[in-house]
């Protein structure tokens, strides 16, 4: 392991936790101190006005005086320039510790859709003493390891040289130009089959970025074995444009996807954030809104067997006519039917606090989320409503929360007026529900 690629600071915290840089004995232990340097990167990354960090971090000052940097819903990790690493967890319960945490994210991010994630095992799943991003290098690795067995793709790429013989296609211009005095050589402009394509570019690039920041002694010695079989191709100049030619690989080439997919997420940071790269070194977030959604979905298609799960449906619009076309296109969650009875349930799942003891604001549900559920109501023209919300020891049971009524009326329905019911309910997640889901309190029967 190269020293000077090892980290000043490590740290994990997890949602919500302040970021500062004094030391102060105080009574909430959801602070983390970091240097200045790392602060005012923070601080730097936070005012930048071109990218989303508004929402991934919040900077306040405290009663006493002091800034202090407070992390929203965004996590995965941060590498700031100064070489500090920030691994954000998701705030999953109060008693669990990192590793159990770190777990549950894990098979979290399974779930998403479209991402390199799928294949994560068992075996993964176990090393919860290295940081995620540890794991995820090592996963790449795994899936480059697959496609070097196949085969390393090579197509035929133009080269032009000056050679001692005729090779190909003779360039009378640049040979009388380059050869007026030697005439023992040839400009010649020939195919080479060579492994220097795009794809090969952008994973040697994605290696040596790694190679800088992976800490962990066997991810580092096979970074270098695959560099050495990349040796031959060159690095990306322009890795935005590399990234977009190979979105139409053929099919003898598909094997090159699993690969490509965590290439786009350590060189393009697909992780649904956009920064600015004068600020930080490496920004890799996923907001949990999304990961919980996908993770509630996933498990509803395994549970209800009896019923079709469909994700973020798009097929209604809150606008039927203007100009002859629709307008404003609905997004629920989860649009769930029962295959027997045709019983429609929709559903939105919000990773917010609820409170079941304070019915005077309203159990703190947002109302912009009950126009939203209104909505869904009247253009689904469903039988029941759901809003799914984080289990906490605030939110309990759904028992606490009575459910709210809707006077919709449905289209062929012999009465004016139906009531619809909108029940606000907790998913909890821990490690137990992975193996059984008694902790989930949805119930169709």
């Amino acid at each position: 392991m190269n020293k000077k690629h090892k980290f000043k600071q490590q740290i994990t915290i997890t949602e919500y936790w302040c970021i500062w840089t004094i030391d102060r004995d105080i009574n909430n232990a959801s602070y983390q101190k970091v240097s200045e340097e790392t602060f005012f990167e923070l601080e730097s990354f936070v005012l930048n006005e071109k990218n989303q960090a508004q929402d991934i971090f919040k900077l306040q000052t405290k009663s006493w005086y002091w800034k202090v940097i407070s992390t929203q819903n965004y996590v995965w990790v941060i590498e700031t320039k100064n070489w500090t690493l920030i691994e954000i967890l998701p705030k999953i319960s109060e008693d669990e510790n990192i590793g159990e945490i770190r777990n549950i994210f894990l098979r979290m991010l399974k779930t998403l859709k479209d991402s390199p994630f799928k294949n994560l095992n068992e075996a993964n799943l176990k090393n919860q003493k290295f940081p995620i991003l540890e794991i995820f290098i090592e996963l790449f690795l795994s899936e480059l390891s697959i496609l070097v067995k196949k085969w390393i793709k090579k197509n035929y790429v133009s080269e032009m040289d000056n050679l001692k013989f005729i090779k190909w296609k003779l360039k009378i211009k640049e040979n009388i130009s380059k050869n007026i005095v030697d005439h023992s050589k040839f400009v010649c402009e020939y195919d080479e089959f060579s492994d220097d394509t795009n794809e090969n570019r952008l994973i040697k690039t994605c290696l040596l970025k790694l190679s800088k920041i992976s800490l962990n002694k066997k991810n580092q010695q096979n970074i270098n074995l695959f560099l050495h079989l990349f040796s031959d191709v060159w690095v990306c100049k322009n890795i935005d444009l590399d990234l977009k030619l190979i979105n139409n690989l053929n099919r003898l080439h598909t094997y090159y996807l699993p690969t490509l997919k965590w290439v786009k997420l350590f060189l393009w940071n697909e992780s649904v954030v956009n920064f600015s790269w004068n600020t930080l070194a490496l920004a890799l977030l996923f907001p949990m809104e999304t990961i919980f959604e996908s993770y509630v979905a996933s498990v509803l298609r395994k549970r209800l067997i009896w019923y079709s799960v469909s994700a973020q449906d798009s097929w209604k619009y809150l606008v039927e006519d203007h100009w002859w076309r629709w307008k404003f296109r609905l997004r629920p969650d989860l649009v769930i039917t029962n295959n027997l009875n045709n019983h429609l349930i929709v559903a939105d799942t919000k990773r917010k606090k609820i409170d079941s003891d304070m019915s005077w604001k309203n159990y703190q549900i947002d109302q912009h989320d009950m126009y939203q559920l209104y909505a869904y109501a009247k253009k689904y023209q469903c039988d029941e409503l759901y809003l799914i919300y984080p289990y906490t020891s605030k939110f309990l049971s759904h028992k606490n929360i009575s459910p709210f009524i809707y006077e919709i009326k449905k289209d062929f329905d012999w009465n004016d007026i139906v009531p619809i019911r909108l029940k606000a309910i907790p998913y909890k997640i821990d490690v137990n529900s992975f193996k059984n889901d008694e902790c989930f309190l949805f119930n169709l029967d």
